[in-house]
């Protein structure tokens, strides 16, 4: 279990040194977009308020940092990315709306390399289990979960096994490819 009371920057880096090993990802976001797939400024509004709702140590720049090189293992081909995130997720007021548009734009150019399966879990789906909080799954063996102020790891395999027939809810329900694209599309206006 890592806390957040020497600020965001080690969490990232301890999720960082994670992923560097890792080939296959899985990420479930029911509240905001998944670190990874950030871009600068919604990674920096985010951490931002997280730092001040929390009175966190000034860590945004160096976790920011973190946070995109994360986002650049998307680039290896070898690796690949499942993401789930839900509908709502993208009509939130979570960053200024230049910044949400961007963000946006940026889910979209991810959402088309051959490596990544991008879902959207519509708002209207019906799934049989309720989502909780943000999962992170590493080569179906590690899972994080991200809450406020601590992010657990968990690797027990029963407990895996659990979030990854969770996360295979999700993902069964929500949309992808074209229908994806224009859930996040209409988000944009």
């Amino acid at each position: 279990m890592a806390t957040m009371t020497e600020g965001t920057a080690p969490t990232q880096q301890k999720l960082l040194d994670m992923e560097t090993v890792g080939q296959v990802f899985k990420n479930f976001a029911p509240a905001v977009i998944p670190g990874k797939y950030q871009t600068h400024a919604y990674a920096t509004t985010r951490l931002a308020e997280a730092r001040d709702l929390l009175d966190l140590p000034d860590t945004v720049a160096q976790t920011v940092d973190l946070r995109m090189a994360r986002g650049q293992l998307i680039n290896d081909t070898d690796r690949s990315f499942h993401a789930v995130i839900a509908e709502h997720v993208l009509y939130g007021a979570t960053a200024d709306p230049d910044v949400m548009t961007e963000q946006l734009e940026h889910l979209l150019v991810l959402a088309d390399k051959p490596n990544v399966r991008l879902g959207i879990l519509p708002t209207r789906a019906r799934v049989t289990a309720s989502p909780m909080s943000h999962i992170d799954i590493v080569d179906d063996s590690t899972v994080s979960i991200e809450t406020m102020a601590v992010t657990y790891r968990i690797t027990d395999a029963p407990e895996v096994a659990m979030y990854l027939s969770m996360f295979d809810t999700y993902a069964q329900a929500a949309v992808y490819g074209d229908r994806a694209s224009s859930l996040i599309r209409q988000a944009r206006l």
